[in-house]
């Protein structure tokens, strides 16, 4: 390209003649509106001699799986000896020139937002040209969605993030589908179910937010399921490649799971539990959670040798009575995974202390098939329960963290202060224990001078050198109303309706009177103001503020 000074006021005519000579100055200098992801610069503006860069283009002006930005370019207009691009910056004085000829793609720092390239040239003699912009390019960042447990018995519950304001598809399936495109997931989930589709639907995220799904089919519990998901923004859909498939069993909030025992003499008998899962467990993959086992009472208990799946669902005895999982189905939460094995007494004693080995189990089962911290397992239960929670705080003392044992007593046994102190106290087990003074079953006057009664037991076990805390609440028969069994202390210090088999009723206090209905109510259940004492004392002793018998086990931990 021709020199041409810049005019004077003497040789302004001359000036004006030399340039009206030059017919593709018009080319070389303007250029036409650039497409989108393109970037042109307007080489008027160039300085005298330097290189002058005419056009580039973003090849992939809407990546959505990538930070490498393709670029091509236009015509050079003089040499050049190295470049520099900026993202989202315009401002020269902020470049590294690099030597060499101008790269075909450039990376961009981070998938968020919207992103702009500059460009210069610079030849050897330290000439720079003039810049060149990208037009604006968005960027549509790959959707990351996890898959949980929403807060009902039925449903599923989708989580999706991403940067972008926009949409996520879904659609869930009870057979795997293979792979499906971002079109074929779009269609899936804007339609009826059919077939193997069992749900489907839409979701509106915010920029960088969360937002969340419930789906709205009753899915059956333990199924193999095939998740489908994808985004959608104000670029477009999203990439095929980035389609997210989910296939597993997803179960309900309490799910009843089970397994075969491979205890001596009882091998490959199914041991049947309710496992409830807490808010986030799915959401948050990398977390290890702690754990609490509950132990039913007699009630639960069912003789079976043909051990049928139905007895723990729907028997005159089954598990869904159980005073926490009665808590979660009205509506409670729990800051553990809850696991409630059931006892049948054709394959266990369930009450002679033989089944503390079976429990035992049940630990080893949880910690291996869940996100459990081995260090935060805690057992407690009501009734034979009580007892079972007994057994195995002191056949396995450093399997738990903490134990609990309500209405309940350390049966069966012949033990010593020393034993105590030996099995349990080395191990810094704490356990509180609950009971009241008039219990049918488990008062000191049904129990006899054993030993065995629980404030006996708490009596001899603080008196160890070593036993983490050791505490007894005795309640007085007298602090409940008259139509109250005095065995039933579970369901003041639980703070849950408890199911009377007798009568086959809920009952729980509400004031001072005792309340009974066929259905659980919708509401907790306050706990014993005696309790409350306790947990104030407690509170104040240990230096936490306590509102429940599950956060007294939550302090502890095995080192």
């Amino acid at each position: 390209m021709q020199s041409i000074p810049l005019p004077t006021r003497r040789n302004f005519f001359a000036w004006a003649a030399a340039l009206a000579a030059l017919p593709s100055l018009s080319a070389c200098l303007f250029v036409v509106a650039p497409l989108k992801g393109s970037i042109t610069g307007d080489a008027s503006l160039d300085t005298v001699g330097a290189p002058s860069l005419f056009s580039a283009t973003v090849t992939n002006a809407s990546p959505t799986n990538s930070l490498t930005y393709g670029l091509t370019y236009g015509a050079v207009t003089g040499a050049y000896a190295s470049y520099c691009i900026l993202e989202n910056d315009t401002s020269v004085s902020h470049c590294s020139f690099v030597a060499g000829t101008l790269p075909s793609s450039y990376v961009v720092t981070s998938a968020v937002g919207v992103k702009t390239l500059s460009v210069w040239l610079k030849n050897s003699s330290g000439q720079v040209s003039s810049r060149v912009d990208t037009s604006a390019v968005s960027y549509l960042a790959p959707l990351s969605v996890t898959y949980s447990l929403a807060n009902t018995w039925d449903t599923i519950q989708l989580t999706a993030r991403q940067n972008n304001p926009g949409t996520v598809y879904y659609a869930v399936y009870n057979a795997d589908q293979g792979t499906l495109t971002a079109a074929d997931v779009k269609a899936a989930a804007t339609s009826a179910s059919s077939g193997a589709k069992v749900a489907q639907g839409t979701l509106s995220v915010v920029a960088g937010g969360t937002d969340y799904s419930a789906l709205t089919a009753t899915l059956p519990d333990k199924v193999l399921y095939t998740i489908y998901s994808v985004g959608e923004d104000a670029v477009g859909l999203d990439t095929s490649a980035n389609v997210k498939k989910y296939t597993g069993v997803i179960p309900k909030k309490i799910s009843m799971q089970q397994y075969a025992t491979t205890i001596s003499g009882k091998g490959g008998a199914t041991i049947r539990y309710n496992v409830y899962f807490p808010d986030g467990y799915y959401d948050n993959p990398s977390t290890n959670y702690p754990a609490m086992m509950y132990i039913h009472g007699g009630g639960e208990t069912f003789t079976d040798a043909t051990n049928a799946e139905s007895n723990f669902t729907t028997g005159a005895a089954n598990m869904l009575k159980t005073p926490f999982y009665t808590m979660i189905r009205i509506g409670g939460s729990l800051p553990t995974v809850l696991v409630e094995p059931q006892c049948n007494q054709s394959i266990w004693s369930c009450t002679n202390g033989d089944e503390s080995q079976y429990y035992a189990e049940v630990i080893d089962k949880t910690e291996a098939a869940y996100r459990i911290n081995p260090k935060r397992f805690y057992v407690t239960g009501m009734s034979w329960g009580g007892a079972g929670t007994y057994h195995v705080a002191y056949d396995y003392p450093a399997k738990v963290a903490a134990v609990a044992p309500v209405s309940g007593a350390l049966t069966y046994r012949a033990i010593s202060g020393g034993q105590l102190c030996t099995k349990m106290g080395a191990n810094n087990l704490p356990m509180w224990a609950f009971i009241n003074s008039n219990d049918p079953y488990f008062s000191r006057s049904a129990l006899g001078a054993s030993g065995t009664y629980a404030v006996d037991v708490i009596s001899t076990y603080s008196a160890c050198a070593t036993h983490g805390d050791a505490r007894v609440s005795e309640f007085a028969g007298d602090v409940y109303p008259a139509t109250v069994n005095t065995h039933n202390t579970a369901e003041y210090v639980y703070g849950v309706p408890y199911y009377n088999y007798g009568p086959k009723r809920f009952e729980y206090l509400s004031g001072g009177s005792s309340v009974a209905d066929t259905s659980p109510p919708s509401h907790p259940v306050p706990l014993l103001p005696a309790f409350l004492t306790d947990l104030s004392t407690a509170s104040t002793q240990l230096g936490h503020t306590l509102n429940s018998i599950v956060d007294w086990l939550m302090l502890w931990s095995k080192p």
